[in-house]
């Protein structure tokens, strides 16, 4: 199914029922956190990438907001859909597989880099 946002419409926010993944066909998406009190932009998504893809794996609501930063079209697809396409498709799962580790990869680097900037011993302030 396909569906259309306008610049800054709000895809899903934090607490959503999760249900579906989206491919981004057009446009450009902006995966945020705290939003809309203190809203941190956690990625900028483009054309091809898919998000939301917790929602095929496991029933929880969403745990960030995705809103359209331009006019965005968007095809979305359920877990019933993707596992279809592992047996019919697997080159084209095997893809959005690789979306989804790199994307762990992506996040796992980064909290080890948090946590390096946390143990790392604050050097001294030269003494006058």
């Amino acid at each position: 199914m396909k569906k259309n946002y306008l610049a800054n419409e709000i895809i899903f926010q934090e607490g959503d029922l999760s249900e579906v993944a989206y491919l981004i066909k057009k446009g450009k998406v902006e995966i945020l956190q705290d939003y809309p009190e203190n809203p941190i932009t956690l990625a900028v998504l483009k054309k091809d990438e898919i998000f939301g893809e917790m929602s095929l794996l496991e029933d929880r609501p969403r745990s960030l907001t995705a809103r359209a930063m331009s006019r965005t079209q968007l095809s979305t697809f359920n877990r019933a859909e993707f596992l279809e396409l592992i047996q019919k498709d697997p080159e084209r799962a095997s893809n959005y597989l690789r979306m989804f580790f790199e994307r762990l990869r992506a996040m796992n680097s980064w909290f080890r880099e948090q946590a390096q900037a946390i143990t790392q011993p604050v050097a001294a302030a030269p003494r006058k």
